[in-house]
């Protein structure tokens, strides 16, 4: 009967007993998991860490990036600019070329007239002095005689004296203009070389 006695003051310590096993495989569990959630936030709070050191490598990166890309943009920018300097550079080399090519033709050409007008000075000498003579002498003379006078004394004065001549001489335009002749010939007269 003591067994039944102590099996009915224990009954109710059974419960008590269940439950406080209960509590402590509860709270070991619970300890257990806020161990493991300090250790989560631990662990959580050193990848905060590390990642607000990724962030911190990629932001530098990224500035690196960006002064890269602005480095790149100037020296691109220096480079068109370059070209087109150089091809300035060309463009007046070419129009330099083209202007000494033309300016030594044309020296050739003024080279050539000053040969030709340099033999043409000699001449002028005589040619001034048969027309000098021509009006003041022959200028009231028919065109037979005057053509006589001026072919056959003056050029032989000239010839003479050395004095050199460009051929031909037409000494009539001296005496009028080609618009006068025109007017004459329209009025019916004889032409002055007639």
């Amino acid at each position: 009967n003591m067994q039944q006695i102590a099996n009915g003051i224990a009954a109710p310590l059974v419960p008590w007993i269940q439950a406080l096993v209960q509590y402590y495989y509860a709270t070991k569990k619970s300890r257990l998991d806020i161990d493991h959630f300090n250790n989560l936030t631990k662990h959580s709070t050193n990848l905060q860490i590390e990642v607000d050191k990724i962030r911190l490598m990629v932001k530098e990166g990224q500035d690196q990036v960006e002064l890269l890309r602005k480095q790149y943009d100037e020296a691109v920018s220096r480079k068109q600019s370059l070209a087109e300097d150089r091809q300035r550079q060309k463009d007046a080399i070419t129009t330099a070329a083209d202007l000494i090519e033309g300016l030594q033709v044309q020296q050739a050409r003024w080279n050539g007239e000053y040969s030709e007008h340099d033999s043409e000075i000699g001449k002028l000498a005589g040619n001034c002095s048969i027309a000098a003579a021509f009006l003041t002498y022959c200028g009231l003379l028919d065109s037979d005689y005057r053509h006589r006078v001026e072919h056959d004394v003056l050029m032989n004065v000239c010839k003479e004296a050395r004095v050199q001549l460009k051929m031909p001489i037409n000494n009539l335009a001296l005496l009028s203009t080609h618009k006068e002749m025109a007017q004459w010939r329209s009025q019916g007269l004889l032409s002055d070389d007639t």
